[in-house]
């Protein structure tokens, strides 16, 4: 029985997931879960009830005169007419919306943590604000643990997830959700003490210590904030020693700047995970000014080297790497955008470095390996959590001389590699020790793309991580002309992945509708290997009723879906010819509806232009350029109806 879920939530019932999440969003703003939080549960409990409900999860609501009789017959014609085997896919189909969902706080707690320290703290959080609840499922929570342990934090990020967390325990304890609140205490100590996720008989000690708290009450948050003061404290004590040594190093690399005690200020970092075990971190900042933290130093736990790096010639250097590719595959409009962390953990940050550049770019690189190599935890091949060559991974974008517009792109029918420029890349991320991937454009869009992303832009990110099972380019394969892999030789290996060209051949699966496949599995691209014919798998059909729009709006739609008889294994990209179905180049809208028991799931996507770095296919917005709309279309789960695209006008 789950109407007193929709009571909760003061609607009817229904299974349209749109409106649950609506009235969950407008009571949870009412009700905070840190002022109200017996209330809060209650409406937590409810949403997650009536979720259950619109999937299938649950049985429709009945009436007080429900009988034992009608239950029992009930059971029967469901056993008879197979629904357990339909509950079982149901099961199936929530699990694997489970593991996207898990692999997107993933993706995300990964950009977090990449993230310059000047900014850290702002997104962090908006992150523990606005994304990361107290709703937040038991696994999830589990996997921010993980990524805590096992990354360094900012000292004042630490705190707020400490201060955070200390706020959620207490509310976990008062709904007598005691594993949340047991996980919760465990990450507390994680950022204050460094303490080791999945201790030995981790969850009867977790549970035995909340247990104990809750007798202790108030006087645990007590002795949770003097700790947390003592970990700011001990994080301004200065070393004499290492002033020292971070005096001598700047000076003689930048022997004119003169910098002294009385210029800067230095404080030791709090390392975390596998990094605390063997390696101290102390930062530089300038005691005047705004906050910028312009060089640190890293070594040894215990021991006397240190490495230092700073960021004062970041942008010269990253420019003459720039002009350096340009020179050598002969494209002086070719933009890079370089991050230039590297070593296991990420223990050389992006924009620092060792050595000054004077002018030589190779004879840099050399040195700058060299004592990249030299840091403690800089060895990139053994359990670095970020996979990248040790300088780091940069993406570069040029335009295809050959190809101006998206419809010459979509007439290209086999792709001829350009050995020049494939050797050219292969040979720096070679010499230079980084991954490199080059993103060939057809050459309106990259005029467009490139007034758009400069240098710093948000919203433009280099793609580090090549070790998920498909790979992510910056733009839809449907819209390049070429992407080349080039990481170090002996870094294939353990990326898994080979240096080469990745493209997707193009499939023209309805008259003025084009697609490729979203990814390609880790490994250079086999044209022989097709999915089967798609050509003409697309077919205009009925705009799904669960759509609310106007019958004069309805009338205008036009909706796509898969045509029977045809099956995806994995998702496509669409480019499609807004002129051909009579699309408005301005004030339409699109939609997505996707079939969970044949009950309609309907998601505005929202609509970015081509050129805009922020828009991404595969986080499910839509680009529009030169009169195409890319969009992803999802392959049907487990025998359900294919999804219905929509565009309406607004």
């Amino acid at each position: 029985m789950v109407r007193w879920a929709f009571d909760t939530l003061e609607i009817g019932i229904t299974k349209d997931k749109k409106q649950i999440k609506k009235a969950y969003a407008l009571l949870v703003k009412k009700y905070h879960p840190e002022e109200q939080p017996d209330r809060w549960s209650k409406i937590h409990e409810a949403y997650e009830a009536a979720l259950r409900y619109a999937d299938g999860m649950e049985t429709e609501p009945r009436g007080d005169s429900w009988s034992e009789e009608q239950e029992a017959y009930s059971e029967n014609v469901e056993a008879e007419y197979g629904y357990g085997q339909m509950f079982e896919e149901a099961q199936a189909q929530w699990s694997a919306r489970q593991s996207e969902k898990l692999e997107a706080l993933s993706a995300r707690l990964r950009e977090l943590l990449s993230l310059p320290r000047h900014e850290a703290y702002d997104e962090w959080q908006h992150f523990l604000a606005s994304e990361f609840l107290p709703n937040v499922e038991l696994t999830e929570m589990e996997i921010f643990y993980e990524a805590l342990y096992r990354n360094a934090l900012p000292p004042e990020v630490a705190k707020l997830i400490g201060v955070t967390m200390e706020k959620r325990r207490e509310l976990y304890q008062y709904s007598m959700e005691l594993e949340k609140a047991s996980l919760a205490d465990d990450i507390m100590g994680c950022v204050c003490f460094r303490v080791p996720p999945y201790e030995a008989e981790r969850k009867p000690g977790r549970l035995k210590r909340i247990l104990k708290r809750l007798a202790m009450g108030a006087a645990a948050a007590v002795i949770l904030f003097v700790i947390l003061a003592a970990v700011t404290a001990k994080d301004g004590v200065r070393d004499a020693k290492i002033s020292g040594t971070i005096l001598a190093y700047l000076n003689e690399k930048y022997p004119e700047e003169e910098f002294s005690e009385e210029k800067i200020q230095i404080e030791s970092t709090s390392l975390y995970g596998e990094k605390a075990e063997n390696i101290v971190s102390y930062q530089v900042m300038p005691k005047e000014g705004s906050y910028n933290v312009f060089a640190y130093l890293i070594g040894d736990k215990g021991g006397k080297n240190f490495t230092c790096f700073d960021n004062l010639q970041e942008a010269e250097i990253k420019q003459a790497f720039q002009d350096s590719i340009n020179e050598k595959t002969g494209h002086p409009e070719g933009k890079l955008f370089w991050n230039s962390a590297g070593g296991a953990f990420d223990c050389v940050e992006d924009g620092y470095f060792h050595e000054k550049y004077e002018g030589d770019l190779d004879n840099f690189f050399h040195m700058e390996t060299k004592a990249r190599n030299g840091v403690s935890g800089g060895d990139y091949t053994s359990g670095s959590s970020v996979l990248t060559g040790k300088n780091g991974a940069a993406d570069y974008y040029i335009p295809d001389m050959e190809v101006e517009t998206i419809e010459q792109r979509l007439n290209i029918l086999n792709y001829a590699e350009d050995t020049v420029l494939k050797d050219t890349l292969n040979q720096c991320a070679l010499e230079y020790e980084m991954q490199l991937q080059g993103i060939v454009l057809p050459k309106n869009l990259f005029a467009e793309r490139t007034k758009r992303i400069e240098w710093g832009d948000y919203g433009t990110y280099v793609v580090r991580t090549l070790d998920s099972p498909f790979i992510d380019p910056p733009v839809p394969f449907l819209m390049t002309t070429g992407w080349y892999v080039n990481v170090p030789s002996d870094a294939e290996e353990y990326l898994k992945i080979e240096s080469g060209l990745y493209v997707q051949n193009l499939v023209q699966m309805a008259d003025g509708i084009y697609g490729t496949k979203s990814g390609i599995n880790n490994s250079v691209v086999d044209f022989s290997e097709m999915e089967g014919d798609l050509t003409g798998c697309m077919k205009v059909t009925e705009t799904p009723e669960s759509i609310d729009i106007s019958e004069g709006k309805r009338k205008k739609a036009v909706s796509f879906s898969l045509a029977q008889g045809y099956g995806l294994t994995e998702d496509y990209c669409l480019a499609i010819e807004k002129e051909a179905y009579g699309i408005s180049e301005l004030g339409y809208r699109v939609m997505l509806t996707e079939y969970r028991e044949d009950v309609g799931d309907v998601t505005e996507m929202k609509v970015y232009t081509y050129s805009d770095p922020l828009g991404h296919v595969e986080y499910g917005d839509v680009l529009d350029g030169e009169g195409y709309l890319f969009v992803e279309y999802p392959r049907p789960w487990n025998g359900e109806k294919p999804a219905v695209l929509t565009i309406c006008p607004q």
